[in-house]
């Protein structure tokens, strides 16, 4: 233990980066055959994780009329008449869309998304493991972060939320006084963070009430502006939380959880939390894959519950809390929406053990 601790922290990391290379290369040469998803590899072409919600700028929108354009427009329509009943279509965050459309990824052109999302999982590699040692961390608890299934897997999937991530962290980690930015660079992270997903406003509503009890004069055109960009989100994202929340309460979305524990509600909700740290079965059919999966996520269920215990109260915490809350309640709890939780979470997850070492070692004194 002695020997790691006593490592650079650049030793470290690239270590991290070195398993990464690997874990990228072995899966070009040989792919997971996943029961549901069929082949999945470091440049195959990802049909899942809502590629198809986004690159056709919601999978309902075109179903509809036939035309993106006038289902977007009726969308929009029906909630400016309180119609909400013709609201059909769920619209996405522009922000993903246009990636595709950049790196143009198809079946054929998989090479450009693939390589700049390994790039952003190892940039957030660098930064985070940079946090936890300038939080004086113990380099073994590094060293484990490093190694954690999540984010690391997250790298070879070519989705939103690695850069759902990135930008969450250059966010997240201002209010953890990491790094310094002007006002008007925070407003920019803000626009393009609801630009990727609905949940995103979360954050953004976190950042203005931590801005409203601490207001100065510097910081009014700051809270306005950010109070003019939640009521934009709301009315842009209401379809989606709209249609979301009906589906919900859909027999598909239903059965997903109440039949396979039972009717009590508050179990449901649990499932529901166990689903969101990683605890998904997903339908690889592979017994290590659904095993480490649940193993990751009363992990992160320990870890979460340290964090209430022991974080701070703060723009993080209010973030992170009522990002679980609201999507265990209203959404499908998709184990990736928690992934820009899990620096932080392993991070206050360190201080609980340290406090536990600490208090242990006193009562042997």
């Amino acid at each position: 233990m002695s020997i790691i601790n006593n490592l650079p922290l650049k030793y470290i990391i690239i270590f991290g980066i070195f398993i990464r290379l690997v874990g990228y290369i072995f899966f070009i040469f040989h792919p997971l055959n996943h029961n549901e998803f069929g082949q999945i590899g470091s440049i195959i072409f990802q049909n899942f994780n809502d590629y198809p919600f986004y690159y056709n700028f919601g999978e309902e929108v075109i179903n509809v009329t036939g035309n993106l354009y006038e289902s977007i427009i009726n969308t929009y329509i029906s909630l400016i008449n309180f119609n909400f009943e013709n609201i059909n279509s769920r619209i996405p965050g522009f922000l993903f869309p246009l990636i595709i459309y950049i790196f143009n990824y198809t079946e054929n052109n998989t090479y450009y998304l693939s390589s700049i999302t390994f790039f952003l999982e190892i940039i957030l590699l660098i930064i985070w493991c940079k946090f936890l040692n300038f939080k004086k961390i113990n380099k073994l608890f590094i060293l484990m972060y490093v190694l954690l299934p999540i984010p690391l897997i997250f790298g070879l999937i070519h989705s939103i939320d690695i850069w759902y991530f990135f930008v969450s962290s250059l966010i997240i980690l201002k209010y953890e006084n990491y790094i310094r930015y002007k006002n008007y660079i925070l407003i920019f992270l803000l626009f393009l963070f609801v630009s990727l997903k609905p949940h995103a406003i979360i954050l953004v509503g976190s950042v203005l009430f931590f801005e409203l009890i601490n207001i100065k004069k510097k910081n009014v055109v700051l809270i306005l502006i950010l109070f003019l960009l939640i009521a934009l989100s709301i009315f842009y994202y209401f379809p989606y939380y709209f249609l979301e929340y009906h589906r919900m309460n859909s027999e598909l979305y239903v059965s997903s959880f109440s039949n396979q524990i039972s009717k009590n509600f508050i179990l449901n909700y649990f499932y529901k939390l166990i689903y969101l740290l990683g605890g998904n079965p997903g339908g690889s059919g592979i017994n290590l894959i659904v095993s480490c999966s649940y193993l990751c996520a009363f992990f992160f269920l320990i870890v979460l519950l340290s964090y209430i215990i022991n974080g701070k109260y703060d723009v993080t915490f209010m973030y992170i809390i009522t990002s679980i809350i609201l999507i265990v309640i209203f959404f499908y709890p998709a184990y990736r929406y928690s992934l820009n939780f899990v620096p932080i979470l392993f991070y206050f997850f360190v201080v609980a053990i340290n406090k536990i070492f600490y208090l242990f070692n006193n009562f042997r004194k």
